[in-house]
């Protein structure tokens, strides 16, 4: 349609295209026998769990229906949800419901949610994930394949955060002669890039640029000057954006749609992502965690670094609030290593904010007045586009600041205890010790309901108006238990706000109790001994003689990692490369581990999942400890002194569904066999261990630990 077609015309032109008389046919032209996957992969057999999912994926956009679906491994999820969703945005009569869905007939009509624009622009899917692994597979793997063989044109876009790219203004205003010397060949690469790069996405430096480079090639969304930058039409982001606008599929990650959930209205306000009408949100596990902290605070002293070079090195206030921010930040340390802070802040009053947030107020104020001072203060266009830059950039930082203020005042003063855990976070920065003043959502729950899941009978004015963009949640693991019913997906499903969506659970084509030995080692070591993991040690060494290396070992802490690590290496380093996390990259690593056959990988939490590593290489998997919160977890305190069932109704499930996330990094094909090691006893020697067992998927099951042995020797002749 043309720019100047009108919202009527564009309905009219909708309405004039026939509707096909069975939608669904689709389906059977892809999956079918003689269809698009039979005619390009040699011996295709449909996939039932595959199948089922992508027609329940298909009905839930059809009937403006969310749903939530676990797909566990060797469905095929991805392809599950991406054939229906662009089938949806490209199929004319599905793109008529999807336009009158967004279109107000009358004035108290449900409008379309964080959207400025008009109807008659082209529907599009956005698909959401945690982590840049699986974003990477379906912007450069699975989307374009299925461009080459579905037979409905369509285009599709990575979207991500503007620190991603390059700034143009910060790369032509660095001062080379300021570039430390240890940084000079790093920055000649850096340089030779900037001259060729067509997307000018950090992604494609052949190396991650270093922390003292990062800030003269890149910038946050807080630190653009947007339009009235120089560089604005030339700009990576704003092109990178624009080629978003015009695709059919988007794909981001969960940090960047709650940046854009965060900073839209209904109907007004910025749009960070282009206006969206599907939205899928695979490894939707991952995504109360993700919005916890993104829609909390952690201010540090490290904030106000590069804000305080806004003022003169010599200008008293400088002085002022760098000794305020030194003294507070001096006192929340102390307090932190005092006895008497438990988990998080539980009384107010106990930190005397009132000297920084006075400080930090004045600094804010200074900075608005001397972006006041720049108005009209040359003739010159030249320097008057400077200026303006300059006060942009100097009202953007008063906004800051006065927000880190309000939230150490809300910290400090235990603002909506009931729904904010406020707690203290000590992290080793540099050679010393950093702390940080943090405030959290308990329960991110009712936020995420509120931006993303439709109520099913809307009550509040508010939700009868509003018109959220369909929401599909996906992920290979959301139950807690392993009887493939419903109700087993009912607590991720609350987690994540979606009360009201359906559900539904496409087991695993695999024959997992056939291919799978777990064991419960009964001479584990005591999981509560101080020397636990230095026991455990030869227990892992045995095991992975007896797999021939072959093995990813997940760590609850990074503790024990580091010292399991250093035994193991001591022990069988010579006759198994040991690969541990944070020593290399982790897409090396894994590749490493993954053509390296002998070759062990040891990590942590991030290892448990979007490791996928099919065949021989990974044929053993163990976990060294059940994956409880610990008990200095400020949330988990937060629910516990509210509810006393906190143990079965929010930690066991939680680490029920991390065990199965874990133990879905075995099987991988159905020609995978292999075992699965649970070395703390406590599985089999308490009541809710055995609850935990329930919910591992079903095995063959040993005691024994030699029996890894067996197990190898059977398979090998089988």
């Amino acid at each position: 349609m043309s720019e100047t077609t009108t919202p009527n015309a564009a309905e009219e032109a909708l309405a004039s295209v026939d509707a096909p008389k069975d939608p669904t046919r689709f389906l059977e032209d892809v999956f079918g026998d003689g269809g698009v996957f039979a005619n390009t992969f040699p011996g295709y057999r449909k996939r039932a769990g595959q199948f089922s999912m992508t027609t329940a994926v298909y009905a839930a956009i059809n009937a403006d229906q969310p749903v939530i679906i676990e797909a566990a491994t060797g469905v095929g999820k991805s392809f599950a949800y991406l054939i229906p969703a662009i089938r949806a945005v490209t199929d004319d009569a599905m793109k008529i419901k999807l336009a009158e869905r967004r279109t107000p007939t009358k004035e108290d009509a449900p409008v379309y949610h964080f959207s400025k624009q008009t109807h008659d622009e082209s529907p599009r899917v956005l698909v959401v994930t945690a982590g840049l692994n699986l974003q990477d597979q379906l912007v450069n793997k699975d989307l374009p394949f299925l461009r080459k063989i579905l037979p409905w044109p369509f285009r599709h876009q990575a979207a991500k955060g503007r620190s991603n790219y390059a700034c143009l203004h910060r790369y032509h205003t660095t001062n080379i002669f300021e570039i430390k010397p240890e940084d000079d060949d790093e920055w000649a690469g850096i340089d030779r890039w900037m001259k060729k790069t067509q997307t000018g996405d950090l992604a494609e430096l052949p190396f991650e640029v270093r922390p003292s480079l990062r800030p003269r090639i890149s910038v946050s969304a807080d630190e653009c000057h947007g339009s009235d930058c120089g560089h604005f039409r030339n700009c990576h982001a704003v092109k990178a954006r624009d080629r978003a606008g015009t695709s059919e599929v988007v794909v981001a990650n969960f940090h960047l749609l709650l940046s854009h959930l965060r900073v839209s209205k209904a109907g007004e306000g910025t749009s960070i992502l282009p206006r969206y009408d599907i939205l899928i949100l695979d490894e939707c596990h991952e995504l109360p965690n993700i919005a916890r902290s993104f829609l909390g605070f952690h201010i540090h002293p490290g904030l106000f670094k590069e804000l305080l070079k806004l003022l003169p090195a010599k200008n008293p206030l400088r002085h002022e609030v760098e000794a305020e921010i030194d003294a507070f930040f001096g006192t929340v340390g102390a307090y932190k290593r005092s006895g008497n802070y438990k988990a998080r802040l539980k009384d107010p009053g106990l930190l005397p904010h009132e000297p920084i947030c006075a400080a930090l107020v004045k600094f804010a104020e200074r900075l608005q007045d001397n972006a006041k001072k720049l108005d009209k203060k040359s003739d010159d266009e030249e320097v008057q586009e400077d200026d303006k830059r300059e006060q942009n950039e100097l009202r953007k930082a008063a906004g800051r600041i006065k927000e880190y203020a309000s939230n150490i005042e809300q910290a400090c003063l235990l603002d909506e205890p009931d729904r904010t855990v406020y707690f203290i976070n000590e992290e080793r920065f540099g050679t010393h010790d950093r702390y940080s003043l943090c405030g959290e959502p308990i329960d991110p729950a009712p936020l995420l309901r509120a931006m993303i899941w439709k109520a099913q009978e809307p009550k509040t004015p508010e939700e009868k108006k509003l018109h959220l963009p369909i929401a599909i949640g996906t992920s290979a693991t959301l139950s807690t238990e392993d009887d493939g019913t419903e109700k087993a997906i009912g607590f991720m499903s609350s987690r994540i706000g979606a009360d009201d969506a359906k559900r539904l659970v496409v087991r695993t084509p695999f024959n997992i109790s056939k291919q799978v030995l777990t064991v419960y080692p009964d001479e584990s070591p005591d999981p509560k001994s101080p020397d636990y993991a230095k026991y455990l040690a030869p227990l892992i060494v045995r095991a992975i003689r007896m797999a021939r290396g072959r093995t990813l070992g997940l760590f609850t802490s990074k503790k024990a990692l580091e010292t399991v690590t250093a035994l193991v290496r001591q022990s069988i380093g010579g006759e198994y490369p040991i690969l541990k996390q944070g020593e290399a990259p982790r897409v090396k690593l894994v590749e490493k581990f993954r053509k390296d056959i002998p070759s062990c990988l040891f990590g942590v939490k991030s290892f448990w999942a979007g490791v996928d590593v099919p065949g021989e290489a990974l044929s053993l998997v163990f976990i060294d400890k059940i994956p409880f919160d610990p008990p200095d977890d400020p949330v988990l305190d937060a629910l516990s002194s509210k509810d006393k069932e906190t143990f079965k109704r929010y930690s066991i499930p939680r680490a029920a569904i991390d065990l199965r996330q874990a133990f879905g990094r075995l099987i991988r094909s159905e020609t995978d066999r292999g075992v699965v090691v649970l070395f703390d006893r406590r599985f089999m020697s308490t009541g809710w261990g055995k609850m935990l067992v329930k919910a591992m998927p079903s095995t063959a099951v040993t005691s024994r630990l030699d029996d890894i042995g067996k197990f190898f020797a059977t398979t090998a002749t089988t």
